[in-house]
């Protein structure tokens, strides 16, 4: 049995997985999910860090997913604590010593055509925070979801304060570890072929391609579960 670990991307929380979840748990492994404190803007990555280390408590078999922005995340927690793989999904992946901020700025193929427009509909809250409204929402991170779970998935959102991504990674150097990289064809985030790239040059992964849009844990999690059950090829 795996336990499978489940980290979010930005302006998300814990619920976004439970279709995906769900198809886990029917298939006899454990899940665990846990909300990241996107919404506090003291919180940077060791804050981040810590609340995933302390969900996953002591559990065994672990494969640890990141989403998106969660792949910050996660790539940290398995350079501190033994996981049987890493898995990166439609995610981005932080240079040690670095601020994403600041490794974003080095490259113009991370995010897809259209993105700037789209990111435009953010409404920006306190400290600088920001979030979605709902159609923009949709048609950017849902698009492929059946309307009314895209519906409520963009009215899960919550703020997403940014200092996570100013502070420099603390790692040294990426984890030594069996990685899987999941991107999606009709990603409307970030550009899939950067992302395998990327995974392949900073983390050694393998790489899944599926069909669809950023958010394949609500869109297809039959896919997903599969992809990530697959183990080593």
């Amino acid at each position: 049995m795996t336990t499978f670990g489940l980290v979010h991307g930005a302006w998300h929380s814990a619920a976004c997985w439970d279709p995906t979840a769900t198809v886990l748990r029917d298939r006899g492994h454990e899940v665990i999910s846990m909300d990241l404190p996107c919404s506090d803007a003291t919180a940077g990555i060791e804050e981040y860090v810590d609340v995933v280390l302390d969900a996953l408590g002591d559990a065994q078999n672990v494969v640890l997913v990141g989403h998106s922005l969660g792949g910050l995340t996660a790539t940290v927690v398995a350079d501190r604590r033994h996981v049987d793989e890493l898995v990166v999904l439609a995610a981005l992946l932080p240079k040690p010593g670095t601020a994403m901020r600041d490794d974003l700025l080095t490259f113009d193929d991370t995010f897809v055509e259209g993105w700037v427009e789209r990111s435009t509909r953010q409404l920006v809250g306190a400290h600088g925070s920001s979030t979605w409204p709902v159609d923009a929402a949709v048609n950017t991170l849902y698009h492929d979801c059946e309307p009314g779970l895209a519906d409520w998935a963009a009215r899960q959102l919550r703020p997403q304060a940014w200092t996570v991504v100013n502070q420099p990674s603390p790692l040294r150097a990426y984890p030594t570890v069996s990685t899987h990289a999941i991107v999606c064809a009709d990603d409307r985030v970030l550009n899939p072929a950067s992302c395998a790239r990327l995974a392949e040059e900073r983390l050694g992964a393998r790489v899944t391609w599926l069909e669809g849009g950023h958010s394949p844990m609500l869109a297809r999690p039959e896919a997903l579960a599969d992809a990530l059950t697959s183990g080593p090829a």
